[in-house]
C-alpha cells in the first residue's frame, strides 16, 4: 500500500517565522516524497478544540508514518481544506489492509469520522490501552509512555496545543509529525512486553473494540426530550418537598446542597461519628457515608431527617447527572453521544477502570438506575426499534467457571434459580418448594435474600458485617451471630470456590499481582506488605488488596466476555447490509442495538442472543484456550424505549 504525499501548501501562515524551522531528514511536507509499501501506519492528528461535533472546530493537520518516514499533512488552516491530503487519509481509514497505531486513537478516529463521514475499515492498535495493560497503575498518556519504553524525550510545550491555530502552521505540523513518528517504534516495544507478559491475545481483542466505540459515539443515541422534561419536573417537585420537610426536622436551616452545612448538622449538632473521610481528611458526607449513618441511627428525630436527606441527595444526583447536561449533550446535531473509556486512558490515570469494565461520560450510564423512569429518555432513532439484551448472572457464572464449583455448575446446567439453589444446597429445603414459597413465606424469602447476598458477595470478600449492613439496608434484620454462620455455610457448602478464592488470596500474597484468564494482570503492591502484629493499618490494606484482587478475576473476565460479544455483534451487522443496525449503549453486562423496524427484529434479537451465548464461548477458545463449560445466559427483547 502506498500513501500518495501531495503537494504542501502553508495556505496563509502567520506574519512571523516558525520557532523549529530546520525539519529532520526523515519528516517530508514535500510532493517528491511517497512513504513505502507498508500496511502499519502510525497515525495522529491535530485539532483545534476537543469537540468533533463542534461546527465552529476542525481538524488542523495529521500525520502519519512507516516507521522510518513522516509526512506531515495541512488537513484545514485558515478556513481552507487540501482536498488531496483528505483523499489520502480516507484511503487509510476505509482500507481494511492497514492498521493505524495512535495514541488515544479513537480519539482521531472519531474527528475524520465525524468532520468527513467515512467508513471505518481500518485496523487500529493503541499504544496508550497497551501502555494502560503493561501497567495499569502507571500514567499512559504519551510523555510518559515515551519515556517508559523508547526514552524519548516529550515534546510537550513545543505549541501551545490549547491554541494552535495562534502557532505557525509549519510547527504545528512539525508537533504533529514528531507524535506520529513515535507510535509505531512505540509499538514495537510494546508488544515485545506484552508477548512476553502473554496479553498479545487480550490486546487484539481489546484493539477490534476501539472501532466499535468509535461508531458508537460517533452514531450516538436518540432523547425523547418531553419524557426528560416530565422527569425532570417531578424529580425537581420531589426535592423541593423534601427540603421542606428536613427544614421542619427541628434542626434550624441548613442547606442540604452545602458539604459544610450537612457536615455541621450531621456530626456537630447530631453528634454522629463519621464513618469515612474524603481524601482531603474531612468527614465525608457522600450517598455512602449517610446510608451507613442511617443503618447505626438509633434517634427518631435523627432517622426523621435521614429519611428525606437520603432520597433528597439521590434525587438531587439524578436531576445533577442525567437532566440537567441535556441542552448540552443535544446542542449539535439532537442526538446524545456518550464518551466510553476501555481501560485507564488519561494522563493521571483518570476516566476508565482497571478491570475490562466500559467506563462512560456524557452521560455516565453505568449508574442510571433501570426501568422506563430515568431510561425511558433513550429511544430508537425513527423507524427503528432497540434490541436489547443483558446478561444473566454472569459474573456468579464466572465465578463458578473459575472455581469449577460442581454444585453451581449443576444449577446453571438445570437453568435452576441461583439463589434459591444456594438455598436448598445450604439448608436441605427441598428446591422446588423454595421456589413455590419464595413470595408467599416472609421466612423462606428473607432467607433466599440472605443467600442472595452472599452468593453475590462472596467472590468479592463478603464479610459478616457487610452482610449485616446489606440486609439491614434491605430491612432484614439479623445478628452478626447468624450472618457469621449464614458466610460459614456457604463456604463449607461450595468447597471449591471457597478453595479458589483462597489460592487467589496466597497468590496475590506471594506475587503482587493478580491475574485473569485472559492474561490481563491488576498490580496490588499493597499485597506484598509485611503483617506487623498489632498494626491494623497494615493489615487491612492487605486484607483491601487480596478482595481487590479476587474482585478483579471475576469483574475484568465478566467484562471481556460482554466486549468479545460485542466484536461478533458488529461483524454480524456488517454481513447483514440489509439490517442498517448499530451497537448503540453497552452498560455493565448489557448491550443494547437498534435496527430497522422494517426488518424481522424478533429474529434479530434471536441471532444476538445466540451470538452472546455461544460465539463468545467459542473465540474465548479459539482465541485464548477457555474450554467454557458453564452456560451463558442472554435473553434479548425488542423495544421501543430503553429500560
Amino acid at each position: 500500500m502506498k500513501i500518495q504525499s501531495q503537494n504542501y501548501n502553508l495556505f496563509l501562515p502567520l506574519g512571523r517565522e516558525p520557532k523549529f524551522p530546520d525539519w529532520p531528514t526523515h519528516i517530508h511536507k514535500s510532493s517528491a516524497f511517497k512513504l513505502s509499501n507498508t500496511e502499519l501506519v502510525g497515525f495522529d492528528t491535530e485539532t483545534k478544540g476537543l469537540n468533533p461535533f463542534d461546527k465552529n472546530v476542525h481538524v488542523i493537520s495529521a500525520a502519519v508514518s512507516d516507521g522510518q518516514n513522516t509526512i506531515a499533512y495541512v488537513i484545514n488552516h485558515n478556513g481552507q481544506s487540501d482536498e488531496i491530503a483528505l483523499h489520502d487519509l480516507r484511503n487509510l481509514i476505509e482500507n481494511p489492509d492497514v492498521t493505524l497505531v495512535g495514541h488515544n486513537i479513537k480519539f482521531d478516529l472519531k474527528w475524520l469520522l465525524i468532520k468527513y463521514n467515512w467508513t471505518l475499515r481500518c485496523q487500529v492498535f493503541d499504544t496508550m490501552m497497551a501502555s494502560y495493560l503493561i501497567d495499569e497503575n502507571d500514567e499512559a498518556g504519551l510523555d510518559n509512555s515515551l519515556k517508559k519504553f523508547l526514552n524519548r524525550r516529550s515534546h510537550k510545550g513545543m505549541v501551545n496545543t490549547a491554541d494552535l491555530e495562534s502557532e505557525h502552521v509549519d510547527d504545528v505540523l512539525l508537533y504533529n509529525a514528531y507524535d506520529a513518528d513515535s507510535e509505531i517504534p512505540l509499538m514495537k516495544q510494546q508488544v515485545k512486553l506484552l508477548h512476553v507478559e502473554r496479553m498479545l491475545p487480550i490486546m487484539s481483542v481489546a484493539a477490534q473494540v476501539f472501532p466499535i466505540l468509535a461508531k458508537m459515539e460517533v452514531r450516538g443515541v436518540n432523547l425523547d426530550r418531553e419524557h426528560a422534561k416530565r422527569t425532570e419536573a417531578k424529580l425537581l417537585a420531589d426535592c423541593i418537598k423534601l427540603s421542606l420537610n428536613m427544614r421542619n426536622a427541628g434542626y434550624g436551616q441548613f442547606d442540604p446542597n452545602s458539604d459544610k452545612d450537612l457536615r455541621r448538622i450531621l456530626y456537630s449538632v447530631i453528634g454522629f461519628q463519621p464513618t469515612k473521610q474524603t481524601k482531603s481528611g474531612a468527614d465525608s458526607v457522600d450517598a455512602e457515608a449517610i446510608k451507613d449513618l442511617y443503618l447505626d441511627c438509633c434517634d427518631n428525630k435523627a432517622m426523621g431527617l435521614l429519611d428525606n436527606l437520603i432520597p433528597y441527595t439521590k434525587k438531587m444526583k439524578l436531576l445533577s447527572t442525567y437532566y440537567q447536561p441535556i441542552d448540552r449533550w443535544l446542542a449539535y446535531d439532537k442526538r446524545v453521544h456518550t464518551s466510553y473509556s476501555l481501560g485507564k486512558q488519561y494522563d493521571g490515570g483518570q476516566g476508565g477502570t482497571v478491570t475490562g469494565r466500559l467506563s462512560s461520560t456524557n452521560p455516565n450510564l453505568q449508574n442510571i438506575p433501570r426501568g422506563k423512569e430515568h431510561r425511558g429518555m433513550f429511544i430508537p432513532t425513527k423507524d427503528y426499534l432497540f434490541i436489547d439484551g443483558d446478561f444473566s448472572q454472569l459474573e456468579l457464572r464466572v465465578g463458578a467457571f473459575l472455581s469449577q464449583e460442581p454444585r453451581m455448575i449443576e444449577a446453571f446446567l438445570s437453568n435452576k434459580d441461583i439463589h434459591s439453589a444456594a438455598m436448598s444446597d445450604i439448608t436441605g429445603i427441598p428446591y422446588d418448594e423454595i421456589e413455590e414459597r419464595k413470595d408467599k413465606d416472609q421466612e423462606i424469602k428473607n432467607q433466599r435474600v440472605g443467600y442472595k447476598n452472599v452468593n453475590f458477595g462472596i467472590f468479592y470478600g463478603m464479610t459478616e458485617h457487610r452482610l449485616f449492613r446489606q440486609l439491614k439496608s434491605n430491612g432484614i434484620h439479623w445478628d452478626i451471630d447468624k450472618c457469621i454462620e449464614y458466610i460459614a455455610q456457604w463456604k463449607m457448602t461450595y468447597a471449591s470456590a471457597n478453595a479458589w478464592i483462597e489460592l487467589q488470596k496466597k497468590f496475590i500474597r506471594s506475587t503482587g499481582y493478580a491475574v485473569m484468564p485472559l492474561g490481563q494482570k491488576r498490580r496490588l503492591p499493597d499485597a506484598k506488605l509485611e503483617r506487623i502484629y498489632g498494626d491494623r493499618l497494615i493489615g487491612s490494606l492487605i486484607s483491601r488488596a487480596e478482595r481487590q484482587g479476587v474482585n478483579f478475576i471475576v469483574q475484568s473476565t465478566a467484562a471481556w466476555i460482554c466486549l468479545i460479544g460485542m466484536i461478533v455483534i458488529d461483524q454480524y451487522f456488517k454481513d447483514h447490509p440489509e439490517l442498517d443496525g448499530h451497537l448503540i449503549m453497552q452498560v455493565h453486562d448489557s448491550v443494547t442495538s437498534e435496527v430497522k423496524a422494517d426488518c424481522n427484529t424478533q429474529q434479530v434479537a434471536q441471532d444476538i442472543q445466540y451470538i452472546m451465548e455461544n460465539c463468545t464461548v467459542q473465540l474465548l477458545n479459539d482465541v485464548f484456550g477457555i474450554k467454557w463449560n458453564v452456560p451463558l445466559s442472554f435473553p434479548t427483547k425488542v423495544i421501543t424505549r430503553w429500560e
